[in-house]
């Protein structure tokens, strides 16, 4: 798991995306903003390798769902409802 807590505080452009080092950064940065921006930067790589990783989780929990379901009618209609509610997240 990743230490989010570190991120807090860094730095947006008014359409929320995340700023790269640029002078105008540097200008109304203050310290704190700039290490959080950097550390957000820096791990963006991990971030969506952990995206990744739980993605194939999620589809590997599906696919065990959807084994057992077949083989246990008795789940019934809800168990399905939650297995397409996960089906969405992932895609």
């Amino acid at each position: 798991m990743i230490d989010t807590d570190k991120y807090e505080g860094h730095l947006m452009d008014g359409d929320f995306k995340v700023w790269g080092w640029s002078s105008k950064m540097l200008k109304v940065a203050n310290y704190e903003e700039q290490m959080a921006t950097a550390a957000l930067l820096k791990d963006t790589p991990l971030l969506l390798a952990e995206v990744q990783r739980m993605r194939e989780e999620v589809s590997s929990v599906i696919e065990c769902m959807l084994a057992e379901s077949e083989e246990s009618p008795s789940w019934g209609v809800t168990v399905h409802a939650y297995i397409k509610d996960l089906q969405r997240v992932i895609e």
